[in-house]
């Protein structure tokens, strides 16, 4: 999410006077095309008070949970949804004298208010973007929306990200990953890969490389171990943007076989067009937006599900039907997803939304 609301700040800023609202403290990681305002507190009303004195055309929340403070704010009101940012938001603008209680009993409650909070504000919002087909559908459910309310807007690829993937001789088949390495992110499934691997030994030579980390990173090495593969798990740690490309550009598979609950979904899964803006395909489950990422038999191979035998006879398909796909389909899909497209796209929709308002 991080990288979606940097690029997609950095494209619209490319055309319009852009700034972002931060929490009082951050710092962009890189300069972009827009200007920083690093103000907020997290504190419904002192951000209310701050953000009122800005004057702008237009408001845009890069962040569901936002919600109840963004009606509260003048100018017409948009905000882009990811998924869990309203399945499960952690933002607390939900009830001012239940967020300072940090029981662990509590989570459950705070959590409900907090999707009440935005359910009861959501009409408030002039119009919503998603991340995929998946999200839409989950927010029209969820929080109550008409579906010529909800703009399905992917995110965007970086230019950078676009290169010919590396040409090699003969040698194992390199699968890669790249994801957070957390406990609250096991629904991405790396278990479930190391698994699926562990049953190709003596089928199928493979490297596997996870990019990422976090505090599930040592299980999951301990998993490789238990599992006999660790000589051919290397666990990346987390890369900078040239390092990363390199790493996408020498993959010959990329693999997120993520899971889905009620709660907890994959909104659209970005590195799947990243992989693929370096030509790489992609294996993906039926999960969740991943569906509106990868193009079964074009851009990657869609898995009826994310156990570990699906993902090993995805890798089985993969191979044998390796010869079929082509690079140039799989750079014409990720080309559909270039960040100043998908900017120009939003921006379009905005305008047009705020034309509406001013002549009603």
């Amino acid at each position: 999410m991080e990288r979606l609301a940097y690029g997609l700040a950095n494209a619209l800023g490319a055309m319009d006077d852009v700034v972002v609202y931060t929490p009082a403290g951050s710092e962009v990681a890189s300069e972009g095309a827009f200007k920083e305002q690093r103000l907020l507190v997290g504190s419904l009303g002192r951000d209310l008070d701050r953000l009122r004195s800005e004057g702008v055309d237009a408001w845009l929340a890069l962040n569901g949970g936002l919600i109840p403070l963004l009606v509260l704010l003048e100018s017409p009101r948009f905000v882009y949804l990811h998924g869990n940012d309203f399945l499960a938001p952690w933002l607390g603008y939900g009830s001012p004298w239940l967020e300072p209680i940090r029981a662990p009993f509590m989570g459950g409650l705070r959590q409900a208010v907090r999707r009440s909070a935005l359910r009861r504000s959501a009409e408030r919002v002039h119009h919503y973007f998603t991340n995929s087909g998946q999200t839409a559908s989950l927010a029209c459910s969820r929080l109550g929306l008409d579906a010529d309310r909800v703009t399905i807007c992917p995110p965007g690829v970086d230019d950078a990200f676009f290169q010919a993937a590396t040409t090699h001789g003969p040698r194992p088949l390199h699968v890669l990953t790249v994801t957070r390495l957390t406990r609250h992110s096991r629904r991405k499934n790396v278990d479930g890969v190391l698994r699926g691997l562990a049953s190709l030994r003596g089928e199928i030579e493979f490297s596997y490389s996870v990019v990422g980390d976090g505090d599930d990173r040592a299980r999951l090495a301990d998993l490789a171990e238990e599992l006999a593969i660790a000589p051919h798990v290397q666990f990346c740690g987390t890369l900078d943007d040239r390092a990363l490309r390199a790493k996408y550009a020498d993959a010959d598979v990329f693999i997120l076989a993520s899971k889905a609950s009620d709660a907890d979904v994959e909104g659209f899964g970005i590195a799947y067009v990243e992989a693929n803006a370096a030509g790489v395909p992609t294996i993906a489950s039926r999960a969740g937006g991943a569906i509106d990422a990868v193009v079964d038999g074009v851009s990657g191979i869609l898995l009826d599900d994310s156990s570990p035998l699906a993902i090993a006879n995805g890798i089985r398909r993969f191979v044998r039907e390796r010869a079929s796909f082509s690079e140039a389909a799989i750079h014409e899909w990720a080309g559909r997803h270039r960040w100043p497209d998908i900017a120009r796209r939003m921006r379009d929709e905005i305008a047009a939304r705020i034309s509406v308002e001013a002549n009603a």
